[in-house]
């Protein structure tokens, strides 16, 4: 379930009224996201319906996963391959919407909170 929107736009455009300062084009893509976003039960509904346009958003002030040290020296070369960000929890979502724009939101409890509209390049 959406909960709350970040911008006056884009409460605007969930709100079926078009703002000023967005594209019909970009409206309508808002619209759809914003619809699955509302839909959404659990994050594995957000997985199924965006795929590969869905995203972790980490907090950049933790640089380091909450992982246990390693108890050998072994272990500890075990892990210096790998790729720990996966073993953090994110902190909200980011959906690519196209044109450049995405969604970025934190979804608990079955819930969308703070959904913000963000301009830029799409990040891969």
């Amino acid at each position: 379930m959406l909960k709350t929107c970040k911008s006056l736009s884009l409460s605007a455009a969930w709100r079926d009224r078009r703002p000023k300062d967005m594209h019909p084009k970009l409206l309508a893509a808002v619209r759809l996201h914003l619809a699955v976003l509302h839909a959404a039960i659990d994050e594995q509904d957000l997985k199924q319906a965006f795929a590969d346009r869905l995203s972790p958003l980490y907090d950049p002030s933790v640089p380091f996963p909450a992982k246990a040290p390693a108890e050998s020296p072994a272990e500890a070369l075990e892990d210096a391959g790998t790729d720990h960000r996966g073993t953090r929890l994110p902190c909200g979502w980011r959906v690519e919407l196209g044109y450049g724009w995405r969604l970025e939101f934190v979804f608990k409890d079955g819930q969308a909170w703070g959904v913000s509209l963000e301009s830029g390049e799409p990040l891969r």
